[in-house]
């Protein structure tokens, strides 16, 4: 049967910061995909979680019988595993099922999903800092740490640089025990998983192994976003700062205003010191008439 091409909407994922670094394991990489799908057609004006519905044609690359025997595993595993996000001291966990209900409607060629009502907090009382990136790049990615490790670094897209601990990265990624060596874990997952997201995604950036304790071997990450990434951090800060100048003058404008009042009711020249921006400014608003 001739292969489909996959019908790719443009829109944006959002999700916590939390969940986008939640341990997960994940199977296939349909199971990340039915879920960006759903999270992409969430909108900031639920009140709750709706039923929403997926063509299979945006999921499947190919409608023969196998794929749709895939599909089903990919929704029971949705189902059925849990994702675990440990709570903000690191002493405790919450699990989570990913959806409490999944159907085939094979007469209209869709797929419904529902998000598990627990996971409410991370998709639509989102505030603060939060994970978003673009779901049609996403969908680009073809193996399952491609996808979690392109989730994961879109979460610290704030930062220039971010050292992680490989034990974390082993949990947030679903790394197996046997593919915990520094070696293997280059070889079969960071490598590919560059190679992927620099491919298929506008995302870019550099790693490499790092120690966070002396004396043994690597035992972390560091991840260095690369000029792109860092101009947009740079153009924030800017911004952020030009924001702030902005409101400083503002208030000095307003007490200068006052007390240029002040001296004018009372007749008299305000005389600055050294350094005094406000009383400075406030003798350039005030001319006080002469007798």
């Amino acid at each position: 049967m001739a292969t489909r091409q996959l019908m790719l909407p443009g829109d944006i994922v959002k999700k916590s910061n939390e969940l986008a670094r939640a341990a997960w394991a994940v199977e296939s990489v349909l199971e990340p995909r039915i879920v960006a799908l759903t999270a992409a057609r969430v909108r900031i004006t639920d009140k709750d979680f709706q039923t929403y519905e997926i063509p299979t044609t945006e999921i499947l690359p190919s409608g023969n019988g196998e794929d749709y025997v895939k599909l089903k595993q990919a929704c029971r595993r949705l189902l059925t595993s849990a994702i675990d996000i440990p709570d903000k001291e690191g002493n405790g966990w919450t699990l989570y099922s990913v959806f409490s209900m999944c159907r085939h409607d094979p007469k209209r060629m869709v797929v419904q999903t529902r998000f598990d009502p627990g996971m409410k907090s991370h998709y639509l009382e989102l505030a603060g800092r939060f994970t978003e990136y673009n779901l049609f790049e996403f969908l680009m990615l073809p193996t399952t740490y491609s996808q979690r490790l392109f989730e994961v670094l879109k979460s610290w897209d704030d930062q220039p640089e971010r050292i992680e601990p490989m034990g974390a990265l082993f949990k947030m990624l679903g790394v197996p025990l046997s593919m915990q060596r520094y070696p293997d874990f280059r070889r079969k997952i960071l490598q590919p998983a560059h190679a992927y997201i620099t491919e298929k995604t506008s995302l870019r950036y550099q790693w490499e192994p790092a120690k966070l304790q002396k004396g043994r071997g690597y035992d972390a990450i560091r991840f260095v976003f690369t000029e792109a990434r860092q101009a947009t951090v740079a153009k924030k800060k800017r911004a952020k700062a030009e924001e702030d100048q902005s409101a400083k003058n503002n208030r000095l404008m307003r007490m200068a205003t006052n007390c240029a009042m002040e001296h004018h009711a009372a007749r008299r020249q305000c005389t600055p010191k050294d350094g005094d921006d406000m009383c400075a400014l406030c003798k350039r608003l005030v001319t006080i008439p002469k007798k």
